[in-house]
Protein backbone atom coordinates (compact mmCIF):
# COMPACT_ATOMS: atom_id res chain seq x y z
CA UNK A 1 0.00 0.00 0.00
CA UNK A 2 1.24 3.40 -0.76
CA UNK A 3 2.29 5.94 1.80
CA UNK A 4 -0.47 8.46 0.47
CA UNK A 5 -2.35 5.95 -1.44
CA UNK A 6 -5.06 9.05 -2.73
CA UNK A 7 -3.03 11.63 -3.06
CA UNK A 8 -0.61 9.52 -5.40
CA UNK A 9 -3.62 7.72 -7.07
CA UNK A 10 -4.60 11.39 -8.26
CA UNK A 11 -0.98 12.41 -9.28
CA UNK A 12 -0.25 8.98 -11.13
CA UNK A 13 -4.16 9.87 -13.23
CA UNK A 14 -3.52 13.73 -13.55
CA UNK A 15 -0.24 12.52 -14.95
CA UNK A 16 -1.67 10.43 -17.78
CA UNK A 17 -3.15 14.00 -19.10
CA UNK A 18 -6.79 12.56 -20.32
CA UNK A 19 -9.66 15.09 -21.78
CA UNK A 20 -11.61 15.88 -18.31
CA UNK A 21 -14.93 16.15 -19.87
CA UNK A 22 -16.48 16.29 -16.17
CA UNK A 23 -16.83 18.16 -13.16
CA UNK A 24 -14.78 20.80 -12.07
CA UNK A 25 -14.90 23.43 -14.49
CA UNK A 26 -10.93 23.76 -14.58
CA UNK A 27 -10.45 20.39 -16.05
CA UNK A 28 -6.96 20.48 -14.73
CA UNK A 29 -5.78 23.75 -16.24
CA UNK A 30 -4.03 26.16 -14.04
CA UNK A 31 -6.43 27.94 -11.96
CA UNK A 32 -5.53 32.11 -12.40
CA UNK A 33 -4.89 32.54 -8.89
CA UNK A 34 -2.33 29.71 -9.34
CA UNK A 35 1.49 30.12 -10.54
CA UNK A 36 2.20 26.39 -11.02
CA UNK A 37 -1.52 25.04 -11.49
CA UNK A 38 -0.78 22.43 -8.85
CA UNK A 39 -4.13 22.56 -7.07
CA UNK A 40 -6.16 22.21 -9.78
CA UNK A 41 -3.98 19.11 -11.47
CA UNK A 42 -5.10 16.59 -8.89
CA UNK A 43 -8.42 18.12 -8.55
CA UNK A 44 -11.15 15.53 -9.60
CA UNK A 45 -14.65 15.00 -9.02
CA UNK A 46 -16.10 11.25 -8.39
CA UNK A 47 -15.11 8.77 -10.77
CA UNK A 48 -14.60 5.01 -11.27
CA UNK A 49 -10.85 6.12 -10.62
CA UNK A 50 -11.01 8.34 -7.71
CA UNK A 51 -13.54 7.23 -5.62
CA UNK A 52 -16.87 8.29 -3.28
CA UNK A 53 -16.17 10.06 0.06
CA UNK A 54 -19.48 9.34 1.27
CA UNK A 55 -19.12 5.39 -0.40
CA UNK A 56 -16.46 4.91 2.23
CA UNK A 57 -14.47 2.32 -0.07
CA UNK A 58 -12.29 2.50 -2.86
CA UNK A 59 -8.91 4.68 -2.96
CA UNK A 60 -10.47 6.91 -0.77
CA UNK A 61 -11.10 4.25 1.76
CA UNK A 62 -7.48 3.46 2.17
CA UNK A 63 -6.36 6.63 2.65
CA UNK A 64 -8.81 6.86 5.85
CA UNK A 65 -7.86 3.57 6.94
CA UNK A 66 -3.85 4.98 7.36
CA UNK A 67 -5.25 7.88 9.39
CA UNK A 68 -7.62 6.03 11.50
CA UNK A 69 -4.57 3.60 12.30
CA UNK A 70 -1.87 6.62 13.02
CA UNK A 71 -4.59 8.41 15.07
CA UNK A 72 -5.90 4.61 17.53
CA UNK A 73 -8.81 4.13 15.62
CA UNK A 74 -11.02 1.60 14.09
CA UNK A 75 -12.40 3.62 11.48
CA UNK A 76 -11.93 7.35 9.70
CA UNK A 77 -14.39 9.80 7.86
CA UNK A 78 -12.61 12.50 5.57
CA UNK A 79 -14.42 15.30 6.03
CA UNK A 80 -13.84 18.77 3.14
CA UNK A 81 -15.85 21.45 5.42
CA UNK A 82 -13.77 21.24 8.84
CA UNK A 83 -14.20 19.82 12.25
CA UNK A 84 -17.47 22.11 11.92
CA UNK A 85 -18.70 19.13 9.40
CA UNK A 86 -17.44 16.76 11.79
CA UNK A 87 -19.02 17.59 14.77
CA UNK A 88 -22.22 18.48 13.44
CA UNK A 89 -22.45 14.74 11.51
CA UNK A 90 -21.44 13.04 14.82
CA UNK A 91 -24.20 14.83 16.76
CA UNK A 92 -26.70 14.40 13.75
CA UNK A 93 -25.53 10.56 14.79
CA UNK A 94 -25.36 9.86 17.98
CA UNK A 95 -28.12 12.55 19.27
CA UNK A 96 -31.12 13.61 16.72
CA UNK A 97 -34.01 13.82 18.39
CA UNK A 98 -32.31 13.80 21.56
CA UNK A 99 -30.22 15.53 24.67
CA UNK A 100 -26.76 16.11 24.90
CA UNK A 101 -24.44 17.51 27.70
CA UNK A 102 -21.62 19.94 26.33
CA UNK A 103 -19.05 21.98 27.65
CA UNK A 104 -19.65 26.06 27.73
CA UNK A 105 -16.78 26.56 25.77
CA UNK A 106 -17.73 24.23 23.13
CA UNK A 107 -17.28 25.88 19.28
CA UNK A 108 -20.93 27.30 17.94
CA UNK A 109 -20.98 24.44 15.31
CA UNK A 110 -22.77 22.72 18.45
CA UNK A 111 -25.97 25.28 18.77
CA UNK A 112 -26.01 24.99 15.19
CA UNK A 113 -26.22 21.22 15.21
CA UNK A 114 -28.56 21.30 18.29
CA UNK A 115 -31.24 23.39 15.97
CA UNK A 116 -30.69 20.80 12.59
CA UNK A 117 -31.07 17.61 14.61
CA UNK A 118 -33.60 19.08 17.20
CA UNK A 119 -30.98 18.48 19.86
CA UNK A 120 -31.93 19.48 23.42
CA UNK A 121 -28.61 21.09 24.89
CA UNK A 122 -27.35 21.38 28.77
CA UNK A 123 -23.89 22.85 29.90
CA UNK A 124 -21.80 22.23 32.21
CA UNK A 125 -19.31 25.60 33.26
CA UNK A 126 -15.79 24.59 33.42
CA UNK A 127 -13.11 26.00 36.05
CA UNK A 128 -11.84 29.11 34.63
CA UNK A 129 -7.82 30.36 35.16
CA UNK A 130 -8.55 33.36 37.93
CA UNK A 131 -5.93 35.00 35.96
CA UNK A 132 -6.85 34.76 32.46
CA UNK A 133 -10.27 33.39 32.68
CA UNK A 134 -9.56 30.46 29.55
CA UNK A 135 -10.96 27.17 30.09
CA UNK A 136 -8.46 25.02 32.58
CA UNK A 137 -10.42 21.61 33.39
CA UNK A 138 -13.43 20.38 35.09
CA UNK A 139 -15.29 19.77 38.12
CA UNK A 140 -15.43 15.47 37.48
CA UNK A 141 -17.89 15.84 40.73
CA UNK A 142 -20.10 18.08 38.97
CA UNK A 143 -19.78 16.21 35.34
CA UNK A 144 -20.93 13.13 37.22
CA UNK A 145 -23.79 14.79 39.11
CA UNK A 146 -25.46 15.74 36.00
CA UNK A 147 -25.22 12.70 34.30
CA UNK A 148 -26.57 10.67 37.03
CA UNK A 149 -29.73 13.00 37.03
CA UNK A 150 -30.69 13.61 33.14
CA UNK A 151 -30.12 10.72 30.49
CA UNK A 152 -27.93 12.14 27.62
CA UNK A 153 -26.92 10.64 24.27
CA UNK A 154 -23.51 12.59 24.49
CA UNK A 155 -21.19 14.70 26.07
CA UNK A 156 -19.59 17.14 23.87
CA UNK A 157 -16.02 18.23 25.06
CA UNK A 158 -13.68 20.91 23.55
CA UNK A 159 -9.76 18.82 24.38
CA UNK A 160 -6.91 20.38 23.63
CA UNK A 161 -8.70 24.00 24.12
CA UNK A 162 -7.63 26.95 21.15
CA UNK A 163 -4.96 27.75 24.76
CA UNK A 164 -3.37 24.62 24.69
CA UNK A 165 -5.36 23.07 27.28
CA UNK A 166 -5.29 19.33 27.68
CA UNK A 167 -8.52 17.56 29.64
CA UNK A 168 -8.03 14.22 31.26
CA UNK A 169 -10.19 12.73 28.47
CA UNK A 170 -9.54 9.29 30.17
CA UNK A 171 -11.29 9.99 33.51
CA UNK A 172 -14.28 12.08 31.82
CA UNK A 173 -14.21 9.26 29.42
CA UNK A 174 -14.93 6.64 32.54
CA UNK A 175 -17.52 8.71 33.88
CA UNK A 176 -19.57 8.89 30.13
CA UNK A 177 -19.17 5.00 30.35
CA UNK A 178 -20.62 4.76 33.75
CA UNK A 179 -23.89 6.12 32.75
CA UNK A 180 -23.93 5.13 29.07
CA UNK A 181 -22.97 8.23 27.46
CA UNK A 182 -21.07 8.97 24.49
CA UNK A 183 -17.68 11.37 24.94
CA UNK A 184 -17.60 13.07 22.06
CA UNK A 185 -14.27 15.36 21.76
CA UNK A 186 -13.77 18.56 19.50
CA UNK A 187 -9.96 17.99 19.02
CA UNK A 188 -9.49 20.10 16.30
CA UNK A 189 -6.15 21.43 17.28
CA UNK A 190 -4.73 17.98 18.15
CA UNK A 191 -3.70 16.77 14.56
CA UNK A 192 -0.12 17.26 15.60
CA UNK A 193 -0.36 15.22 18.65
CA UNK A 194 1.17 12.13 17.01
CA UNK A 195 4.24 13.29 16.54
CA UNK A 196 4.59 14.25 19.68
CA UNK A 197 4.12 10.62 21.33
CA UNK A 198 0.60 12.80 23.26
CA UNK A 199 -2.11 10.01 22.45
CA UNK A 200 -5.43 11.08 20.66
CA UNK A 201 -8.76 11.46 22.17
CA UNK A 202 -9.59 8.50 20.83
CA UNK A 203 -6.80 6.13 22.24
CA UNK A 204 -7.88 8.07 25.54
CA UNK A 205 -11.33 6.69 25.25
CA UNK A 206 -13.54 9.59 23.08
CA UNK A 207 -16.18 7.77 21.67
CA UNK A 208 -16.03 10.00 18.49
CA UNK A 209 -13.92 12.44 17.85
CA UNK A 210 -13.13 15.27 14.80
CA UNK A 211 -9.83 16.48 14.49
CA UNK A 212 -8.65 20.21 11.94
CA UNK A 213 -5.87 18.84 9.66
CA UNK A 214 -5.55 22.44 8.28
CA UNK A 215 -5.33 23.97 12.24
CA UNK A 216 -1.60 22.37 13.24
CA UNK A 217 -0.33 20.31 9.85
CA UNK A 218 0.55 21.64 6.19
CA UNK A 219 -2.97 20.99 4.61
CA UNK A 220 -5.56 22.76 2.98
CA UNK A 221 -8.22 24.86 4.76
CA UNK A 222 -11.27 23.13 5.98
CA UNK A 223 -9.15 19.92 5.47
CA UNK A 224 -10.79 17.74 8.72
CA UNK A 225 -10.91 13.95 9.45
CA UNK A 226 -13.83 12.18 12.05
CA UNK A 227 -12.84 8.78 14.27
CA UNK A 228 -14.59 6.14 16.01
CA UNK A 229 -15.69 2.94 15.36
CA UNK A 230 -16.38 1.34 12.08
CA UNK A 231 -20.30 0.88 12.91
CA UNK A 232 -20.40 5.24 14.14
CA UNK A 233 -17.86 6.14 11.26
CA UNK A 234 -20.67 4.48 8.69
CA UNK A 235 -23.19 6.81 10.22
CA UNK A 236 -21.51 9.23 10.53
CA UNK A 237 -20.83 9.09 7.07
CA UNK A 238 -25.04 8.98 6.15
CA UNK A 239 -25.30 12.08 7.90
CA UNK A 240 -22.31 13.97 6.89
CA UNK A 241 -23.88 13.63 3.16
CA UNK A 242 -27.36 15.15 4.54
CA UNK A 243 -25.57 18.80 5.00
CA UNK A 244 -21.86 18.35 3.05
CA UNK A 245 -21.81 19.05 -0.36
CA UNK A 246 -22.20 15.94 -2.64
CA UNK A 247 -18.92 17.73 -4.33
CA UNK A 248 -16.25 17.06 -1.85
CA UNK A 249 -12.50 18.63 -3.03
CA UNK A 250 -10.07 15.92 -3.83
CA UNK A 251 -7.39 18.50 -3.43
CA UNK A 252 -8.54 19.14 0.21
CA UNK A 253 -8.94 15.44 0.73
CA UNK A 254 -5.50 14.29 -0.90
CA UNK A 255 -3.86 16.97 1.42
CA UNK A 256 -5.39 15.28 4.04
CA UNK A 257 -3.53 12.55 2.85
CA UNK A 258 -0.06 13.71 2.35
CA UNK A 259 -0.37 15.40 5.99
CA UNK A 260 -0.78 12.61 7.25
CA UNK A 261 1.73 10.80 5.55
CA UNK A 262 4.20 13.54 6.49
CA UNK A 263 3.32 13.37 9.89
CA UNK A 264 3.69 9.80 9.98
CA UNK A 265 7.03 10.05 8.19
CA UNK A 266 8.91 12.74 9.83
CA UNK A 267 7.70 13.39 13.42
CA UNK A 268 10.76 14.62 14.28
CA UNK A 269 10.14 18.01 12.66
CA UNK A 270 7.37 18.63 15.14
CA UNK A 271 9.49 17.20 18.15
CA UNK A 272 11.71 20.36 16.74
CA UNK A 273 8.98 22.76 16.92
CA UNK A 274 8.50 21.77 20.37
CA UNK A 275 11.68 22.73 21.50
CA UNK A 276 11.81 25.64 19.69
CA UNK A 277 8.48 26.66 21.67
CA UNK A 278 9.91 25.62 25.16
CA UNK A 279 13.17 27.30 24.66
CA UNK A 280 11.17 30.57 23.87
CA UNK A 281 9.16 30.25 26.89
CA UNK A 282 11.86 29.87 29.21
CA UNK A 283 13.18 32.73 27.39
CA UNK A 284 10.11 35.33 27.69
CA UNK A 285 10.07 33.73 31.74
CA UNK A 286 13.58 34.81 32.36
CA UNK A 287 13.81 38.01 30.79
CA UNK A 288 10.60 39.77 29.82
CA UNK A 289 7.80 40.52 31.94
CA UNK A 290 5.42 38.65 29.39
CA UNK A 291 3.94 35.58 31.54
CA UNK A 292 3.72 32.19 30.09
CA UNK A 293 0.08 31.71 32.03
CA UNK A 294 -0.28 28.10 33.75
CA UNK A 295 -2.19 25.68 31.22
CA UNK A 296 -3.28 22.74 33.71
CA UNK A 297 -1.81 19.44 34.00
CA UNK A 298 -1.08 18.77 30.21
CA UNK A 299 -0.75 21.33 27.51
CA UNK A 300 0.21 21.32 24.13
CA UNK A 301 3.39 21.85 23.52
CA UNK A 302 3.43 23.72 19.87
CA UNK A 303 1.06 26.11 21.53
CA UNK A 304 2.15 29.41 22.64
CA UNK A 305 -0.09 31.45 24.77
CA UNK A 306 1.50 34.35 26.25
CA UNK A 307 -0.18 36.71 28.83
CA UNK A 308 0.78 40.27 28.68
CA UNK A 309 -1.12 41.47 31.62
CA UNK A 310 1.97 42.43 33.54
CA UNK A 311 2.76 45.01 30.59
CA UNK A 312 -0.19 47.04 31.37
CA UNK A 313 -2.04 46.15 27.86
CA UNK A 314 -4.81 44.03 27.12
CA UNK A 315 -4.17 41.14 24.86
CA UNK A 316 -6.27 42.74 21.75
CA UNK A 317 -3.28 45.63 22.42
CA UNK A 318 -0.65 43.60 21.76
CA UNK A 319 -2.11 41.32 19.13
CA UNK A 320 -2.28 44.88 17.10
CA UNK A 321 1.22 45.91 18.21
CA UNK A 322 2.51 42.38 17.22
CA UNK A 323 0.88 42.77 13.36
CA UNK A 324 1.80 46.59 12.83
CA UNK A 325 5.24 44.46 12.77
CA UNK A 326 4.20 41.70 10.66
CA UNK A 327 3.92 39.39 13.08
CA UNK A 328 0.07 38.18 12.79
CA UNK A 329 -1.28 35.85 15.60
CA UNK A 330 -4.03 33.41 16.15
CA UNK A 331 -5.87 34.68 18.23
CA UNK A 332 -6.17 37.61 21.34
CA UNK A 333 -8.65 37.88 24.28
CA UNK A 334 -8.46 40.77 27.16
CA UNK A 335 -5.22 38.54 28.66
CA UNK A 336 -3.61 36.86 26.23
CA UNK A 337 -2.59 36.52 22.56
CA UNK A 338 -2.22 32.81 20.99
CA UNK A 339 0.13 31.90 18.50
CA UNK A 340 0.29 28.38 16.35
CA UNK A 341 3.78 26.56 15.69
CA UNK A 342 3.77 24.27 13.16
CA UNK A 343 6.56 22.35 11.86
CA UNK A 344 7.06 24.83 9.21
CA UNK A 345 7.52 27.14 11.33
CA UNK A 346 11.90 27.10 11.31
CA UNK A 347 14.75 28.56 13.32
CA UNK A 348 14.40 31.83 11.45
CA UNK A 349 10.61 32.49 12.11
CA UNK A 350 10.96 31.67 15.91
CA UNK A 351 13.90 34.25 16.31
CA UNK A 352 11.50 36.57 14.38
CA UNK A 353 8.75 35.92 16.60
CA UNK A 354 11.26 36.57 19.40
CA UNK A 355 12.46 40.12 18.31
CA UNK A 356 8.80 40.79 18.17
CA UNK A 357 8.35 39.90 21.68
CA UNK A 358 11.17 41.20 22.77
CA UNK A 359 10.17 44.61 21.19
CA UNK A 360 6.50 44.33 22.58
CA UNK A 361 7.89 43.46 26.11
CA UNK A 362 9.14 47.45 25.64
CA UNK A 363 5.64 48.76 25.25
CA UNK A 364 4.04 49.77 28.44
CA UNK A 365 0.18 50.66 29.05
CA UNK A 366 -0.99 51.64 32.76
CA UNK A 367 -4.02 49.42 32.93
CA UNK A 368 -5.32 47.20 35.32
CA UNK A 369 -6.73 44.16 33.38
CA UNK A 370 -8.76 41.60 34.56
CA UNK A 371 -11.40 38.80 32.43
CA UNK A 372 -15.01 39.40 33.53
CA UNK A 373 -15.69 35.73 34.23
CA UNK A 374 -18.10 33.37 32.54
CA UNK A 375 -19.75 31.97 35.64
CA UNK A 376 -23.41 31.49 34.67
CA UNK A 377 -25.64 29.90 32.48
CA UNK A 378 -28.30 32.34 31.03
CA UNK A 379 -32.08 31.49 31.22
CA UNK A 380 -33.12 28.90 28.37
CA UNK A 381 -36.50 30.47 27.48
CA UNK A 382 -36.76 27.92 24.41
CA UNK A 383 -35.00 25.32 22.04
CA UNK A 384 -32.36 26.50 19.86
CA UNK A 385 -34.23 25.08 16.97
CA UNK A 386 -37.09 27.43 17.66
CA UNK A 387 -34.98 30.45 18.02
CA UNK A 388 -32.62 29.35 15.75
CA UNK A 389 -34.93 28.55 13.03
CA UNK A 390 -37.57 30.85 13.81
CA UNK A 391 -38.36 34.38 12.90
CA UNK A 392 -35.84 37.22 14.18
CA UNK A 393 -34.82 41.04 14.23
CA UNK A 394 -31.72 42.43 14.56
CA UNK A 395 -30.96 44.81 17.60
CA UNK A 396 -28.09 46.92 19.09
CA UNK A 397 -26.28 45.20 21.95
CA UNK A 398 -26.76 47.62 24.68
CA UNK A 399 -30.37 47.12 23.96
CA UNK A 400 -30.78 43.52 23.93
CA UNK A 401 -30.88 42.82 27.64
CA UNK A 402 -34.07 40.62 28.07
CA UNK A 403 -34.43 39.67 24.61
CA UNK A 404 -34.11 36.18 23.50
CA UNK A 405 -31.05 35.43 21.40
CA UNK A 406 -31.99 34.41 17.76
CA UNK A 407 -28.27 33.25 16.98
CA UNK A 408 -25.09 31.99 18.64
CA UNK A 409 -23.79 35.03 19.81
CA UNK A 410 -20.06 34.20 20.25
CA UNK A 411 -16.38 35.66 20.81
CA UNK A 412 -14.53 34.81 17.74
CA UNK A 413 -12.32 33.43 17.34
CA UNK A 414 -12.29 30.89 19.43
CA UNK A 415 -15.66 30.26 18.67
CA UNK A 416 -17.63 30.17 22.19
CA UNK A 417 -20.99 31.02 22.88
CA UNK A 418 -21.87 33.80 25.28
CA UNK A 419 -25.36 33.31 24.65
CA UNK A 420 -26.70 30.22 22.61
CA UNK A 421 -30.18 30.41 20.59
CA UNK A 422 -32.99 30.79 23.01
CA UNK A 423 -31.38 31.83 25.88
CA UNK A 424 -32.08 35.32 27.93
CA UNK A 425 -29.08 37.90 27.30
CA UNK A 426 -28.70 39.38 30.28
CA UNK A 427 -26.23 41.99 31.59
CA UNK A 428 -23.21 39.72 32.70
CA UNK A 429 -23.02 38.29 29.17
CA UNK A 430 -23.47 41.50 27.78
CA UNK A 431 -20.46 42.73 29.82
CA UNK A 432 -18.47 39.64 28.83
CA UNK A 433 -18.93 40.59 25.13
CA UNK A 434 -17.86 44.24 25.62
CA UNK A 435 -14.85 43.13 27.43
CA UNK A 436 -14.09 41.04 24.59
CA UNK A 437 -14.25 43.57 21.81
CA UNK A 438 -18.10 44.14 21.22
CA UNK A 439 -19.52 47.72 21.44
CA UNK A 440 -23.06 48.31 21.99
CA UNK A 441 -23.90 49.51 19.22
CA UNK A 442 -22.80 46.58 17.45
CA UNK A 443 -26.40 44.52 16.02
CA UNK A 444 -26.99 40.66 17.01
CA UNK A 445 -30.51 38.72 16.32
CA UNK A 446 -32.75 38.11 18.64
CA UNK A 447 -36.01 36.16 18.29
CA UNK A 448 -39.25 38.16 16.68
CA UNK A 449 -42.01 39.49 18.95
Amino acid sequence: MSNAPLFDALMDYAGERTLRLHMPGHKGKPLSMEREGFLSFFDFTELKRTGNLYGGEDIISEAEKLCARLYGADACMFMTNGSTGGIQAALGSAASGGKILCDRSAHKCVTAASALYDIETDYILPELSEKCGFVLSFDMGELEKKLKKERYNAFVLTSPTYYGVIHDIKAISAICKAYGTLLITDSAHGAHFPALGIPSAIERGADIAAISMHKTLPALGQSAIVLSSKDRIRDIRRFASLSSTSSPSYAIMASIDKARADLESFPERYVKTACLAHDLREYLTSFTDICIPYMGKSSDPCRLTIDVTGLGITGYEAYSFLEERGVVCEMADTCCVIMILTSSDDDEDLERLRLALVELNGFRGEKKIAPVPFTHLPKRICSPRKALLGERKSVPLGDAEGEIAAESVTVYPPGCVIFAPGEEIDKIGIEILINNGYNISDKIYTQFG
